[in-house]
């Protein structure tokens, strides 16, 4: 029938040429090599076989799976009701999620606010992230804040093993570099160095 397909070879000609045509088998499908008949058939074999193993396997299991949740809550987590809080001084980033409008990207800035922080101590502190969906305010609440504090008077000014005072009070947003400059000072006019009376940071490294 192919043969038929010859642009501009009418019904006639086709037909007066018909008894004439073979086709070897070497242009014969490659289908239709017995090599692959065989493969074809072992991989339906298989098929039926697998299919027969789960409908054995269905017939003696005994075990309904819970399906009280609709969708996978690892990947989806079910969201708070309204009244249903969660207690931002302690929350990872998996319990974030379950806040209407919180999603894996606002988790983290929570997350990393708070460790900038030192610790949340009210709700108000996540209007500080930029463009944080205030929405999702009334779900979050404080309970027993978990506050970093830090000694002033064991930091150490200069980088050693430890963060030093500057760093450790600079990763604090509410510590802008003049009230560093003066909580160090004040700190360094206790110590044995003498003849210090400027704030200026970069005087105080300069003695490290």
């Amino acid at each position: 029938m192919d043969f038929a397909r010859l642009y501009g070879l009418t019904r006639k000609q086709y037909r007066e040429l018909e008894p004439y045509i073979t086709i070897g088998d070497d242009y014969e499908p490659a289908s239709t090599l017995a090599s692959v008949q065989a493969y074809i058939a072992k991989k339906e074999a298989d098929k039926q076989a697998a299919h027969a193993a789960y409908e054995a396997y269905k017939m003696q299991n005994t075990y309904k799976p819970y399906k009280g949740n609709d969708r996978d809550t690892l990947r989806y987590p079910l969201k708070l009701k309204i009244g249903e809080h969660i207690n931002l001084a302690t929350a990872d980033t998996t319990q974030l999620k379950k806040v209407p409008g919180i999603g894996p990207g606002w988790a983290r800035a929570i997350v990393n606010y708070s460790k900038r922080l030192g610790g949340y101590v009210t709700v108000g502190q996540l209007q500080e992230i930029e463009g944080f969906p205030e929405e999702a305010l009334p779900y979050f609440s404080i309970t027993n804040p978990q506050t970093e504090k830090i000694n002033l008077n064991t930091a150490t000014l200069c980088s050693t093993s430890q963060a030093s005072l500057y760093e450790l009070l600079s990763s604090k947003s509410y510590l802008r570099l003049s009230t560093i400059e003066r909580k160090t000072y004040q700190s360094l006019t206790t110590s044995p160095i003498k003849g210090l009376y400027t704030r200026s940071y970069r005087t105080f490294t300069s003695l490290c």
